[in-house]
């Protein structure tokens, strides 16, 4: 059972706390307008730690608009060479 989710936004550290309805929520510091990528973490109750997800942010304060997008983070390897790269 995850007991913990934590991540980054930009320079940001993100701590979540669940909801009686168990959904997760972390405050993000305001700014005008943002785009943030935000890496996501999980901790169950013995404290293993797993890579949950990755999203970018992006605010508009002019429309007071938030979409968030999940983000695959796919590696690949081409010949000897290793390359890492962001499919959305």
């Amino acid at each position: 059972m995850v007991t913990r989710v934590y991540g980054r936004a930009g320079q940001y550290d993100l701590e979540f706390t669940q909801t009686s309805e168990g959904l997760w929520t972390a405050a993000v510091p305001f700014v005008e307008s943002c785009e943030y990528v935000i890496d996501l973490y999980a901790e169950d109750e013995a404290g293993n730690v797993s890579y949950y997800a990755t999203y970018l942010l992006t605010f508009d304060a002019s429309k007071l608009h938030v979409d968030m997008v999940p983000l695959r983070y796919v590696p690949t390897l081409i010949g000897q060479a290793y390359r890492e790269e962001w499919v959305t």
